[in-house]
């Protein structure tokens, strides 16, 4: 069951890292060369890629949709499908803005480390499904992501109403509140470190799984420049690793060689594909094997690619058990992702969000063995 893998996989984090010490895993640079004998090089390392697209007929999934009325009932849901329990003692549950992104998205590979949801709120005031899943799980302290202008002080007096602890992790800009986050949850440093730009959410979405698993937190960049704040925390984090997420767009050749720079010259891989779709294809292939593992043995979950909310409390999610989160446009799936699934033997498949992001069309063609694959496809 879906509670007792993040039982074992709480057990398993306070033996290796995250807020209990210093994770003990191995880069995962040497993942992304093992399964990507032959790739073009990449900073010297080797990157993935993808293989190409097949028409042979696949089976159908077991294929399930988590959704609510709105964003923040979709990551109540979550929570309430995935933490069907109290949380355990001393947990830290996090809440985050479901306006924006950014503080987000470094949150949802913190909580999906932690073993705990992600949850968002509006910025003025607690959502009642917010409300409603933190007395559920009962955590000891709810950490708000972001400043006041971002998470008001009606908020953080809500939550305590609910007699929960509260506590701030904040900086001056996103990529200070990354590197805030960051600091919270890797007190003693991190083996692997994921960079993605703070201008845009795709890259960062999938990416967010992945971090959360192999054990290392998720730091923001402008495109063409690395800010300080991120470059101080590398410094502090002193990682074997660096992963960038995307492109030279999102993230250039100049700040990715800054960011092993700033990290004490620490080994550098990027994952990206031809676009955001491509690119959660490529997380996806790397997460799998973060284990030892060839297969999506515990499913995939599906998020659309053209909003961030719902895919970011579904990152928490995939994180916390170890399963990738896989980008689509919502009314079909793209060839490459579909192929994506089938190589990985997915036996299952759970959609995040309501039809008006991912359609039924995906959903019972996932079942069929045989989703919309093109624009109009579904329809």
């Amino acid at each position: 069951m879906i509670s007792e893998r993040l039982a074992d996989r709480a057990g398993r984090r306070r033996s290796r890292g995250g807020r209990w010490g210093r994770p003990r895993s191995r880069a995962v640079v040497g993942v992304l060369a093992a399964a990507s004998i032959g790739a073009p090089l990449v900073f010297g390392a080797l990157s993935v890629v993808p293989s190409a697209p097949t028409a042979a007929a696949a089976a159908g999934l077991d294929a399930s949709r988590v959704s609510g009325d709105n964003r923040y009932a979709t990551a109540a849901a979550i929570a309430d499908a995935g933490w069907t329990s109290p949380l355990p003692s001393g947990s830290t549950l996090l809440l985050a803005t479901g306006a924006n992104y950014p503080d987000a998205v470094a949150g949802a590979a913190a909580a999906g480390h932690l073993g705990v949801p992600l949850l968002l709120t509006a910025n003025s005031e607690l959502s009642p499904d917010a409300a409603a899943e933190i007395s559920r799980l009962r955590p000891e302290t709810v950490a708000l992501l972001g400043g006041a202008a971002t998470l008001s002080a009606a908020v953080s007096d809500q939550v305590s109403a609910l007699g929960v602890k509260t506590t701030r992790w904040a900086g001056a800009n996103r990529y200070d509140t990354a590197a805030k986050v960051s600091q919270a949850t890797y007190p003693d440093g991190a083996t692997n470190v994921y960079l993605a730009t703070g201008a845009a959410f795709p890259d960062a979405l999938a990416g967010a799984a992945l971090a959360a698993v192999v054990g290392g937190p998720l730091l923001l960049t402008d495109p063409k420049t690395l800010p300080p704040e991120t470059a101080a925390e590398l410094a502090r984090l002193h990682p074997s690793a660096v992963v960038v997420l995307g492109g030279t767009s999102a993230v250039s050749d100049d700040v990715a060689a800054a960011a092993v720079a700033a990290g004490g010259g620490a080994q550098l891989s990027r994952l990206q594909g031809a676009d955001r779709y491509q690119t959660a294809d490529q997380v996806a292939n790397v997460l799998v094997q973060v284990h030892g593992g060839t297969s999506a043995s515990g499913g995939v979950l599906v998020a659309t690619g053209l909003d961030f909310a719902d895919a970011l409390a579904g990152a928490s999610w995939g994180g916390a058990t170890d399963r990738p989160l896989l980008l689509v446009p919502g009314p079909y799936v793209s060839p490459q992702t579909w192929q994506t699934m089938q190589t990985l033997h997915a036996p299952s498949v759970v959609v995040i969000g309501g039809e008006h992001a991912v359609s039924e069309a995906v959903l019972s063609g996932f079942r069929s063995g045989s989703p919309p694959t093109s624009p109009g496809a579904g329809s």
